[in-house]
């Protein structure tokens, strides 16, 4: 509010017309504090209902962790050595494993050496890095000079096999005598070579197999013996269809092994160029799109390599290529190292960024006039692991596909005779944890409640929800919740018989010894008092949730469609003709598979399976009537992927896979479906696992056990705020009414300060007015001062 605009202060009246407006004005504002101070109130009210609301939101919170069922009794994963082995995820409750570490998985590092700087230059000429080329079973990959700098996939689509022969299983001791000694064996050379088994007795397959390999190699042949489980194996050192072999004599004779067998070829496809090998063996090098590869011992087995080309100019140094290769996304890093000082001390150290045998590199230095020395600095190794008396491999230290739902990741190798012992267990003092942190919550709740509403009789100390009703109705129901009897499995319905009580004091308590015990009995029973359940006589039929509006009771299921899995089928093919690179998409992610020439469906089932999971698709090829199908994990109409091909072998090319949700009714209601689950219009979510073939027999309309739903003490609680939190809830009844007669306040002060302002400049003016009027009078009458000196006539 302004002050006057012009005022002369009583100068004609000598009065203080100034204080006179104050004092008229002041009287005037009597009605503006007392609207003031009202509106205060409110605000106090406003500050003491969003006390209370944090409150009560704490309670739901803590109610929220008992009443979802998924959440409880999870089993807690621990490790007896987790420096060693350390586990996160989820298993089964009482699953327990005993493990050895006997190696841990490590990055494979090739060394360029004899560098004399990391300036230096090196030339013009090609390095090409292989990842994944050993796992092959390559020792070598160079590109040709035809082939482009950049990336390139390398593919051995169909392994090679060498010429074998397998003997019949042996049962127990074999006994070698001048009856059955004798044995010729016949390689690819032609040569027949006859060999004398040592006599004797021998227990096992690979006792036999050490002392059949032991005359071999004494006549100087490359066929040797191996053990296969129960039985012994001759096989060449050679691979593919050329290897040939034949094997006669009493020894063959008498453990199976007379006859004759030829090798299997390796087929390799490198940018869409493939070629089959007939005959390979170590050492030996194949030239397919412009690679030159390197034949390792043991033949090729089936996967994919990535290949990377890169050009030096004459000004490139080798810090430049080690930038270069690091900055190429080729799987591969690369720094320069200086090992030593003068010429010759700095080396390029390539290091794999996968670890394991199937991330070893592989390095070439091409056309350079002066090509440093390569080096295995380390091999790429796998991690090894003892569990159960077996060795299980993984060319991580990470392991997720161990336990389903758990991650075990090896830290160090184990001491000799150590075994880490992992173990999942239920915490039998979560439950207990879990009630304190409600009992705790309501009881601040309640405090607050009662603090925001005390009454005194003095008036002094009020609380601003001292009138509140709705406040009152809050406490009321909050508390009926914990205190009255739930649904449950009947052995529980009501938290008292668990230790739970409420005290004359409005406060909750937990009696510990009691709770426990009442676990120790029953867990499941408790949980089911606590928490939201629902349960079926049909096991198709799965809980999953409610919401805060479904209310407690029996429901009947009736499934009129089955939910489907995406799912395309090609064309049913006995081997390729030619080379087929398939490309799957699903959402984001899309990986591309190269299945060669020559290759069945058995085979492109299986590599296109290991692509799609390595790019963390959840989908499966199998093969089904000689054709190979593609099927997600999930279900519902949510789950899509597109195939495109290459070629026409498979005839996956444009056909495009989405899955089909669930449809039916619950309690007679049209329900939503979603992959296998089902929704009901009060939030009720159940999964039915129904199969298309069961709809079908039960004539397209399939009714299912019904399910019993209870909401337990937390469910119902959770359920009660959830209400108040509601658009049309108590919470918003409550701040929607306090807004109001805010704004009401707020109102009703901009009128009364207009009003002030107006009033003020009124009576401004007339006593402006009034002492103008006083001058003009004043100056109007005559001037008698100077009649003070006259002097009387006599």
């Amino acid at each position: 509010m302004s002050g006057p605009l012009f005022s002369i202060g009583g100068l004609a009246s000598g009065l203080d017309t100034q204080a006179i407006i104050a004092q008229l004005v002041a009287i005037e504002a009597i009605q503006l504090n007392q609207v003031t101070a009202q509106r205060k109130a409110v605000e106090a009210e406003q500050s003491a209902w969003n006390r209370v609301r944090s409150a009560v939101t704490g309670v739901a919170d803590a109610a929220a962790a008992l009443a979802n069922p998924g959440r409880l009794n999870v089993p807690v994963l621990t490790s007896s050595n987790p420096d060693a082995v350390s586990v996160t995820g989820s298993m089964t409750d009482g699953t327990a494993l005993h493990l050895a570490v006997r190696q841990l998985a490590t990055n494979a590092q090739v060394a360029a050496t004899g560098f004399d700087s990391a300036n230096a230059l090196l030339g013009t000429g090609r390095v090409t890095t292989a990842t994944g080329a050993a796992a092959l079973g390559l020792t070598g990959v160079k590109a040709g000079p035809g082939l482009a700098a950049g990336a390139h996939t390398l593919t051995v689509t169909t392994a090679s096999a060498a010429a074998t022969l397998t003997g019949t299983a042996q049962t127990g001791p074999v006994v070698i005598d001048a009856g059955n000694n004798s044995l010729t064996v016949t390689g690819t050379d032609g040569a027949p070579v006859t060999v004398t088994i040592a006599s004797g007795s021998y227990a096992n397959a690979a006792d036999l197999a050490e002392a059949v390999n032991t005359a071999l190699a004494a006549a100087g042949t490359d066929v040797r013996a191996a053990a296969d489980g129960a039985t012994v194996s001759l096989r060449t050192a050679d691979h593919g269809s050329a290897a040939t072999l034949t094997a006669a004599g009493s020894f063959a004779a008498a453990t199976g092994l007379a006859g004759a067998a030829n090798g299997t070829d390796a087929v390799i496809d490198a940018g869409g160029v493939t070629t089959t090998l007939t005959h390979e063996r170590a050492g030996d090098q194949v030239s397919v799109g412009g690679l030159t590869l390197t034949a390792g011992t043991g033949g090729l087995s089936a996967g994919t390599a990535t290949v990377h080309v890169f050009d030096t100019t004459e000004s490139m140094t080798v810090a430049d290529l080690a930038s270069l290769v690091g900055r190429s996304g080729a799987g591969v890093s690369a720094a320069v190292v200086t090992t030593s000082s003068g010429p010759g001390g700095t080396e390029i150290l390539f290091t794999s960024r996968a670890s394991g045998t199937a991330g070893a590199v592989t390095v070439n230095f091409d056309g350079f006039a002066a090509a440093p020395t390569l080096t295995t600095v380390r091999a790429g190794a796998d991690a090894q692991v003892v569990l159960g008396g077996r060795l299980i491999t993984r060319s991580s230290n990470t392991i997720t596909d161990l336990v389903p739902g758990a991650t075990i990741t090896l830290n160090k190798v184990t001491a000799p005779g150590e075994d880490v012992t992992i173990t999942a267990a239920v915490d039998p003092a979560d439950l207990l944890e879990r009630v304190k942190k409600l009992v705790s919550a309501y009881n601040t709740a309640y405090d607050t409640a009662m603090r925001e509403a005390k009454s005194d009789p003095t008036g002094n100390a009020v609380g601003p929800l001292n009138s509140n009703r709705s406040l009152a109705d809050l406490v009321n129901r909050l508390r009926g919740a914990f205190t009255s009897s739930v649904g449950g499995d009947g052995t529980y319905t009501a938290l008292a018989q668990v230790g739970v009580r409420l005290g004359r004091d409005g406060h909750l308590s937990v009696d510990e010894a009691a709770f426990t015990k009442a676990v120790e009995q029953d867990r499941d029973a408790v949980t089911a008092l606590l928490a939201k359940t629902g349960a079926s006589a049909d096991t198709r039929v799965a809980f999953i949730s409610a919401g805060s509006k479904t209310p407690a009771g029996e429901y009947e299921i009736v499934v009129t469609q089955a939910a489907q899995r995406a799912r395309v089928t090609g064309a049913a093919f006995g081997t390729l003709a030619a080379a087929e690179t398939l490309t799957i998409s699903s959402g984001s992610k899309t990986v591309e598979y190269t299945a060669g020439a020559g290759a069945d469906a058995a085979d492109v089932a299986t590599g296109l399976t290991a692509a799609m999971r390595s790019a963390g698709l959840t989908l499966t090829a199998t093969v089904v009537d000689g054709a190979v199908a593609i099927t997600s994990d999930g279900y519902g109409s949510s789950v899509s992927f597109t195939v495109s091909s290459t070629g026409s072998g498979t005839g996956l090319d444009g056909l495009t896979g989405t899955g089909v949700d669930a449809a039916g009714t619950i309690n007679g209601q049209p329900a939503t479906g979603s992959g296998q689950q089902l929704t009901s219009a009060d939030g009720l979510i159940v999964r039915v696992g129904v199969t298309a073939a069961e709809v079908a027999a039960a004539g397209g309309s399939l009714a299912l056990a019904p399910l019993t739903y209870a909401p337990g003490v937390a469910g119902s609680v959770a359920d009660l705020i959830g209400s108040f939190r509601d658009a049309e809830g108590l919470f918003s009844s409550v701040e929607d009414t306090i807004a109001r007669r805010l704004e009401m306040y707020d109102k009703r002060t901009d009128d009364l300060e207009r009003y002030l302002e107006s009033y003020q400049r009124r009576i401004t003016a007339q006593f402006t007015a009034l002492e103008l009027a006083l001058a003009r009078m004043q100056s109007s009458l005559p001037d008698f001062s100077s009649l003070a000196n006259l002097t009387p006539a006599k």
